[in-house]
């Protein structure tokens, strides 16, 4: 049930604020260049944080890594709706795609353990 409730968060993360980039364009006063930093800003997270997750979950365990993820996915995407400006949200998005990073790559390891080979 957590890998289901953790899964779809993590496609709330990622488009929470990809469908609202108008609103928040024009609730900051900026430009199309700078909304694209709040897009950026999640996939240069997912980046960054894809490898180094994978080895910390092989030193701390897979079910943790992935817990961590969602925790920190869903904090900071909850904390993006009181932002006060881009920079605020552009690093609340970056932490956000830390967390998926964090999530996803377990998520996989956590099926691949709980389904053995043939019923995957």
């Amino acid at each position: 049930m957590i890998l289901l409730i953790g899964g779809s968060l993590f496609n709330f993360v990622g488009v929470v604020v990809d469908g609202t980039l108008p609103l928040i364009g024009a609730a900051f006063h900026v430009n199309n260049a700078q909304l694209g930093t709040m897009v950026g800003a999640l996939t240069a997270g997912l980046a960054i944080f894809q490898i180094p997750s994978g080895f910390i979950a092989l030193r701390l365990g897979a079910r943790w890594v992935y817990l961590t993820g969602i925790f920190l996915a869903g904090a900071a995407t909850l904390l993006c709706g009181i932002a006060s400006n881009t920079v605020e949200l552009a690093a609340l998005r970056l932490v956000a795609g830390a967390g998926w990073a964090l999530g996803t790559g377990t998520a996989f390891t956590l099926l691949s353990k709980y389904y053995p080979e043939g019923q995957r």
